[in-house]
């Protein structure tokens, strides 16, 4: 069932004309949100397949040839091979603390970094870039567990915190790959660490999230047994808005058939909770 099906049912079940633009942007609403209560009470009581599995590659370290700073932004490179690519990626110069970022590619020997090297001019440095974060799919919710994909090692996860904490006593990369941990950025990216000094394929599980629906051709992510309960719970709604004693009829129709049908495609109906439906006198 579409999304159009779905509100043009509300509307006019409820005999509302479907031009009343400003009730019905309130009906979309009421259906988002029963759609988000019905995907919730599926995913707790796992009669619904949320997981996701989620590829990418770890690109491995960078250092061949060596630099030359000047205390500016400039890193000039001597038998480098740099590439556009490597913006966004962390640089370091071995033996030295500090970390940065790469926000330009001028050459294949020369870069330019978010920030003024904080050191003397110098040359015939080793360095390393390197990349430890990873992006989430965008329908990710919830991150279960990282996985190398050679031998489905699960990696473990500390706080992000822990994890800075180690960046900062050593910062360097380290090359040993079996004591790979991760954790989840204030911005919502995995960082990994040591970041990978060889290019590795991880395997992300995680939960998805629905997304909102909004165009008219959008279908609901649920099984198709479900979705004319939303028509129910959004009426539910829309009734009591109109101040109809019918609301509580519907809200009850909402919660007992989302109950009867996880009930039917349950193993275990004891884990089936129910709404008390009060109704009006």
């Amino acid at each position: 069932m579409e999304f159009s099906d779905i509100y043009t049912q509300v509307m006019t079940r409820c005999h509302h004309a479907i031009t009343e633009t400003a009730l019905l942007a309130l009906v979309k609403t009421w259906i988002n949100s029963r759609y988000q209560e019905a995907w919730a009470f599926l995913k707790k009581h796992d009669l619904i397949d949320a997981r996701e599995e989620y590829q990418v590659a770890a690109v491995a370290e960078y250092e061949t040839g060596t630099v030359e700073t000047n205390g500016t932004t400039t890193i000039t490179g001597a038998d480098t091979v740099f590439a556009s690519g490597m913006v966004g990626r962390k640089f370091k110069v071995t033996g030295w603390n500090e970390i940065y970022t790469i926000s330009t590619f001028v050459s294949t020997t020369e870069i330019t970094l978010n920030k003024a090297y904080n050191d003397d001019d110098d040359d015939e440095l080793s360095y390393k870039i390197y990349d430890d974060e990873i992006d989430l799919p965008s329908d990710c919710s919830e991150v279960i567990a990282v996985r190398q994909d050679i031998n489905s090692k699960v990696l473990d996860k500390i706080g992000i915190k822990d994890l800075r904490a180690l960046q900062v006593q050593y910062p360097a990369p380290v090359s040993d790959i079996d004591s790979q941990k991760w954790a989840l950025s204030e911005s919502g990216k995995i960082i990994l660490y040591p970041p990978p000094s060889r290019a590795i394929l991880l395997k992300i599980d995680y939960i998805k999230k629905i997304t909102e629906l909004s165009a008219d051709a959008d279908e609901p992510m649920l099984p198709v047994e479900f979705h004319n309960i939303l028509v129910r719970g959004a009426m539910a709604d829309l009734y009591e808005y109109d101040d109809d004693q019918r609301a509580q009829i519907k809200e009850s129709e909402f919660y007992n058939q989302l109950a009867n049908l996880a009930r039917k495609n349950a193993l275990d109906t004891d884990m089936i909770t129910f709404k008390p439906v009060v109704y009006r006198s």
